[in-house]
């Protein structure tokens, strides 16, 4: 009963609002009701009978779908992450480049771009 309240529970925290930790929760709670409910079914199959079978049945199509869900979205996420990382990592290449690209300038012009603190006897 308790793995059946389990199961149920997990079908239904969609509705609630989610973390990454309680998805991935959810995704566990769904897996352990999709391989009980399959259990369940072979018993009821096995003692011929068939209201635990088709109970059964349905809790292990019922885990399955809350687990793919879970899966799906967190792939979702996942493909998220790594766009916005591709985006940080070409900005922070341009800025590198930019910044290669000013110290070559002060080479060329005969400046020590490390050095360089302009006139140092000025005032401003």
């Amino acid at each position: 009963m308790k793995k059946l309240l389990a199961a149920i529970a997990a079908a239904l925290a969609f509705l609630l609002p989610r973390t990454v930790e309680a998805e991935a929760a959810a995704a566990t709670v769904a897996s352990k009701a999709t391989y009980t409910g399959a259990g369940v079914s072979l018993g009821g199959m096995a003692m011929s009978s068939d209201l635990v079978a088709w109970a059964g049945l349905v809790v292990a199509v019922g885990g399955f779908l809350v687990n793919w869900h879970y899966r799906r979205k967190a792939d979702r996420m996942e493909a998220q992450a790594r766009a916005e990382d591709a985006i940080a990592r070409a900005k922070a290449d341009a800025r590198a480049e930019q910044l290669h690209q000013l110290r070559m300038e002060y080479l060329r012009n005969g400046s020590n771009p490390v050095t360089n603190f302009g006139g140092l006897g000025e005032d401003d």
